[in-house]
């Protein structure tokens, strides 16, 4: 089973990929999407084998969301009015 992150697929470095080409927070704004699902799942799912693989699953995530957050475009303001729309989505 895998939701959005596999954890036995072989990082390769990718010499054309230099994240100052990306929107930091738009690129954040896909795993945040990730994050408030692989938690929801933990919290309201019976099955241990998927609550399990969330967890892996969601600590891959935050890594790769806290990469985004290194990066120098990166802006807090915006980054939180996101975390505010998600959790509005997944709190209702």
């Amino acid at each position: 089973m895998m939701f959005f992150y596999s954890d036995t697929e072989k990082r390769t470095f990718n010499s054309a990929f230099y994240a100052e080409d990306y929107d930091a927070n738009h690129m954040i704004c896909k795993h945040l999407e990730n994050y408030f699902f692989l938690k929801f799942i933990l919290l309201k799912s019976d099955d241990r084998v998927e609550k399990h693989h969330a967890s892996k699953e969601l600590d891959i995530c935050e890594r790769k969301m806290n990469f985004w957050k290194r990066q120098s475009n990166f802006c807090s303001k915006q980054y939180e009015k996101d975390i505010e729309a998600y959790r509005k989505l997944y709190t209702n």
